[in-house]
C-alpha cells in the first residue's frame, strides 16, 4: 500500500445568515493612493541617491570654498569632512529604511504605515534643513552654481514628496486598506 499523504482537512462548516465569516478575510485591493505613496517613497530614495552622489562628488570643491570662506571671515575651521560624511551616511541608512517601509506598505502593514509617517517626518525636516542649507551656498564664493541650483530645487522637491507621501497614507482609502482585519475566528 503507497503513502498518499496526509488526509484532507475537514470542510468548513456552512455559513449561517448573520454570522461573522469563518477563516482568514481577505484584504481588499491596493487602492491607488498606496501605490503612490509608495513610488513617491522610491522617487525620494532615487534623489536622495543622486544628493549623496553629487555630494561626494563635489566635497573637495565645497570644502575649500568653505574653509576660504572661513578663513576670509576669521571664524574657526570646522570639521566639513566629518559633518558630510555624517550627513550622507545618515542619508543612506535612512534611503535603506525608507524601501524597507515601502516594501511594508506594500504588504498592507499598518505598523509600517506608522512608522513611514515618523521617518518620513524626520526626512520633511531633513528636507527643510537641505533647503536651508541650499540658501547658504549662495553666500559662500567658489561653490558652482548649478550645485546650488540642485541642492535648492532637490530640497524643495523633497519637501513637496514627504507631505504627499503623508497625505496619501492620510486618506480615507488607504485608512480602509490598512485597517486591522480579524484574525481567523472559530464559532
Amino acid at each position: 500500500m503507497a503513502y498518499s499523504g496526509p488526509p484532507a482537512p475537514p470542510p468548513p462548516p456552512p455559513q449561517l445568515p448573520g454570522q461573522p465569516p469563518v477563516g482568514p478575510v481577505e484584504r481588499p485591493p491596493r487602492p491607488t493612493t498606496v501605490t503612490a505613496a509608495v513610488g513617491l517613497m522610491f522617487f525620494a530614495v532615487v534623489l536622495n541617491l543622486v544628493g549623496s552622489a553629487i555630494s561626494i562628488s563635489t566635497s573637495d570643491t565645497v570644502n575649500d570654498a568653505i574653509e576660504r570662506e572661513m578663513e576670509a571671515s576669521g571664524g574657526s575651521n570646522t570639521n566639513n569632512v566629518l559633518t558630510q560624511g555624517l550627513t550622507i551616511g545618515f542619508s543612506l541608512i535612512l534611503s535603506i529604511v525608507f524601501v524597507v517601509l515601502a516594501l511594508l506598505l506594500l504588504r498592507g502593514s499598518n505598523g509600517g504605515r506608522i512608522a513611514t509617517w515618523v521617518v518620513t517626518g524626520i526626512w520633511l525636516l531633513c528636507g527643510f534643513c537641505g533647503l536651508a542649507g541650499g540658501f547658504f551656498l549662495l553666500a559662500i564664493d567658489g561653490i558652482p552654481g548649478w550645485l546650488i541650483g540642485y541642492t535648492i530645487a532637490s530640497g524643495a522637491i523633497s519637501v513637496i514628496l514627504y507631505i504627499a507621501i503623508i497625505v496619501l497614507l492620510l486618506l480615507p482609502a488607504s485608512n480602509a486598506y490598512f485597517k486591522p482585519k480579524p484574525q481567523d475566528q472559530l464559532y
